[in-house]
């Protein structure tokens, strides 16, 4: 985290996020990885370099599956537009009191995202 600040040339961020769940083909042991990799955001947090930590792209499954400690992520920043949403995270989310961020909100079909990239020259992110 610390050459990352470096590198943008800030003594923090407001947000930093575990872009997406652990998936090493073996179900057993993911929920460890993410344990492992969101205790560093916790620490990083703790010592000042974050302001708030999350997650992405996770869905309720996977967000129970993961043993957060006493610091439950800020945020889950996930696909969401009116042609694709994940009402059962979303409710998660709401319960566990994790904001749901919508990331994509324009994209939701392939067509679209054709549509956009050639429009705006950016690559379909699904």
């Amino acid at each position: 985290m610390a050459e990352n600040l470096a590198q943008l040339g800030v003594a923090y961020v407001d947000l930093a996020l575990l872009h997406h769940p652990c998936d090493r083909g073996d179900p057993s042991t993911e929920p460890k990885i993410d344990t492992a990799l969101w205790t560093g955001l916790v620490a990083a947090q703790k010592a000042g370099l974050v302001k708030s930590i999350g997650v992405s792209n996770y869905d309720a499954a996977q967000l129970a599956a993961v043993s957060w400690g006493p610091v439950k992520p800020a945020v889950n920043q996930c696909h969401m537009s009116v042609g694709k949403h994940d009402d059962p995270t979303i409710d998660y989310c709401l319960k566990n009191g994790i904001a749901y961020e919508a990331r994509a909100l324009l994209c939701c079909c392939f067509v679209c995202c054709f549509a956009c990239s050639l429009l705006f020259s950016f690559t379909c992110p699904l």
